[in-house]
């Protein structure tokens, strides 16, 4: 018994250190759409409206209450990314721990369930993300405890589970769809209780009213990324591509526990709540087919917010777990995380089969590591700096700078006057983004050529003069590391952006001569 006990405890430092370390490094560069989010808080706060650029209603918001996070940090002072970042970090840790605790009674088994959720590499970086994944995540490991919560239906637990449930959607609408079936199993048996009508009609008139506020005030309820993102063409060729993504997470986030959970003898009780949250969680696998592959859903960011909810509902309360098995995960959960880090931020078995680089990836980050991704901030940062500096000396203009990006979230947040052209931004249904034909700066991200000197690369188009240029040089799963280049380019008198200031009006007319 002193034998397995002392076992636990060093197994216990050694997920203590996994995830103190990963947090540590991953949140050294936050996910970029982060200081898009952070940009709105700013220009709400300051009076401007809810919008991106000033005088423009473009929503490019996918999670309302992550809005309403970054807003509450904003007035603190400094990053209010790095701000979340922190919190975000100690309440994921909080929150699994504590569900682990209230669940299980075996410290082994708790060990196993916290190793299996918090010691995630995936769920880690994109709890140190500055997204809204980790408040999703969240969300859905409290309801899923409650959902599998073997004792007597309770309205209290009802009233909760329609609360967590509004707020799970609210920080991201697809959360619809694993939310839906564990309030309607949790509130089945209060059907005709008066007071959980009325909870459920105020929850849901909740989220009706942002719907309308947003087609009201952008004149579309759905965010630009659905009209940008959303996979459209060949559909099954895209499933194709994420039933791959797909096996490539079982693979890598749950194949850790695969002899964890047969050494296990217990079994859960097939209840209606459980059986709800089994099937909230197979529309959201399924759904993530196609929604798991698109642009910033790299290293699984789609799927991990449901991990601790798929556990729950595979590992019963009396599960015993033994050390062996523990090791076992840790061990796997700690050669993914040199493999995030060092190698690909985003590994997939197309990897295995497909030779590929940074310019032809099957999913996006496949073949760098997540190590780069605090160069890459340090360069955008340096290049906002370069911005404030030159825009002063380029002629004396009396407007403010236009930009024309690819990082949409970090270099218009740090020159917070800017009119910045980017694909979220910028979409208009019925007239095409002018791009850098309008903007003063244009950022640019592209491969050194061997034997080439980065400053000697020639203008991206004509008429454009450098302004900086700076080098990363990169490595991961590719045959040999590669230069890129972060450039700043400028362009004197560029055409005007004669974008409308909403997502469906039309194209204005362009300038009299």
């Amino acid at each position: 018994m002193n034998a397995a006990r002392g076992l636990d405890r060093a197994l216990g430092a050694w997920l203590s250190v996994l995830v103190g370390t990963c947090l540590v490094l991953f949140a050294r560069g936050p996910a970029d759409d982060a200081y898009i989010v952070a940009r709105y808080a700013r220009n709400l706060l300051a009076g401007e409206g809810l919008v991106f650029n000033a005088g423009e209603r473009i929503n490019a918001l996918t999670s309302p209450a992550g809005l309403a996070l970054v807003t509450l940090f904003t007035p603190l002072g400094g990053d209010p990314v790095r701000t979340w970042q922190v919190v975000a970090a100690l309440a994921t840790a909080v929150v699994a721990i504590v569900v682990a605790r209230r669940r299980y009674a075996q410290p082994s088994t708790r060990l196993a369930f916290v190793a299996l959720t918090l010691g995630s590499p995936f769920l880690l970086l994109w709890t140190v993300g500055g997204l809204e994944t980790p408040l999703l995540g969240a969300l859905v490991m409290v309801l899923a405890l409650l959902a599998v919560d073997e004792r007597a239906p309770s309205r209290r637990r009802a009233l909760v589970v329609f609360a967590l449930g509004t707020a799970a959607v609210f920080t991201r609408y697809d959360a619809a769809l694993f939310a839906a079936p564990v309030v309607a199993a949790c509130g089945w048996p209060w059907r005709r209780d008066v007071r959980a009508r009325v909870a459920l009609a105020v929850a849901a008139a909740a989220f009706a009213g942002w719907l309308a506020f947003c087609q009201a005030y952008y004149g579309d309820w759905l965010p630009t990324s659905f009209h940008v993102k959303f996979p459209r063409g060949d559909l099954a060729t895209q499933a194709v591509r994420g039933l791959e993504y797909l096996a490539s997470f079982a693979l890598l986030a749950l194949l850790p526990a695969a002899w964890a959970w047969r050494r296990t003898r217990a079994t859960a009780a097939p209840t209606l709540q459980r059986t709800a949250l089994l099937l909230g969680l197979a529309l959201t696998l399924a759904y993530g087919i196609l929604a798991a592959t698109v642009h910033m859903m790299y290293a699984y960011r789609f799927f991990v917010p449901y991990l601790p909810a798929l556990w729950l509902a595979l590992l019963p309360r009396d599960a015993r777990v033994p050390p062996v098995a523990n090791a076992a995960i840790l061990a796997a959960q700690t050669l993914v995380a040199v493999l995030l880090w060092q190698y690909s931020q985003n590994p997939n078995l197309s990897l295995l089969v497909l030779r590929q680089t940074p310019a032809d990836e099957r999913h996006e980050f496949s073949t760098l590591g997540a190590r780069y991704t605090a160069d890459a901030d340090r360069a955008v940062r340096a290049q906002a700096d370069d911005v404030m500096r030159h825009w002063p000396r380029a002629g004396g203009h009396a407007r403010p700078p236009r930009m024309a990006v690819e990082t949409g979230g970090l270099l218009p947040y740090r020159v917070p006057d800017a009119y910045v052209l980017e694909k979220l931004v910028s979409y208009r249904d019925n007239c095409a983004n002018p791009g850098a034909r309008a903007a003063d700066y244009w950022q640019v991200f592209r491969p050194v050529p061997a034997g080439v000197a980065p400053e000697a690369l020639p203008p991206p188009a004509p008429g454009w003069e450098r302004v900086s240029t700076r080098t990363l040089t990169v490595d991961g799963l590719m045959a040999s590391p590669q230069r890129l280049a972060v450039e700043l380019w400028f362009q004197r008198d560029p055409a005007p952006p004669r974008l409308p200031p909403t997502i469906h009006g039309g194209c204005l007319p362009p300038a009299l001569p």
